[in-house]
């Protein structure tokens, strides 16, 4: 098993992950599967990430928070539609109040005393990520935390915890 990786072992690891999580699902590959694709030992896996769910965080630097968005966003479209009655004018302008960065700050905040230790990591992850510029009408803060959310919700999509997304999501939007 001594395969040649070198110069940026934990990125090749990564992209090898990232291309195998695309093709087969989160949950049907194993850290031996991306061991056995790259030819290393596990052990060498281990070295770089400790645990799967390491490796997903890292996959989520490059572009869970990406799909977080989809993903949020889709609920909150499959959310104002099962309210009914709206034109699609309507709903569109709705679904944009609620995927700007300022209220998806505010979702954030509410979530946080709900989220498990691994929750809050994906979510951390996500908030610390260099972002240089914040779109118009957010702060930085604001920003940062609507990137942890979209991060936590794509963590939370390709790890196949698809249900806790969507209970997550209600938690936050719905009236209490």
């Amino acid at each position: 098993m001594g395969a040649k990786l070198n110069m940026d072992t934990g990125g090749e690891i990564i992209n090898c992950a990232a291309k195998l999580f695309a093709k087969r699902g989160v949950g049907s590959v194993s850290l031996r599967d991306i061991a056995d694709e790259l030819g290393i030992s596990k052990g060498t896996l281990h070295y770089y990430f400790k645990t799967k769910e390491d490796l997903i965080c890292s996959c989520a630097e490059n572009c869970v928070a990406v799909i977080g968005d989809g993903v949020f966003e889709l609920l909150c479209r499959s959310y104002l539609c099962a309210q009914g009655e709206k034109t699609v004018g309507q709903l569109h302008r709705d679904t944009i109040a609620m995927v700007k960065a300022p209220a998806q700050a505010a979702y954030a905040e509410k979530l946080l005393p709900l989220l498990t230790e691994q929750e809050l990591a994906y979510y951390r992850r996500g908030k610390n990520a260099h972002v240089h510029a914040a779109p118009k009408g957010a702060t930085q803060a604001q920003y940062a935390k609507a990137t942890g959310l979209e991060t936590l919700f794509g963590a939370l999509y390709l790890a196949g915890e698809r249900e806790r997304a969507s209970a997550l999501f209600l938690a936050v939007v719905e009236p209490c």
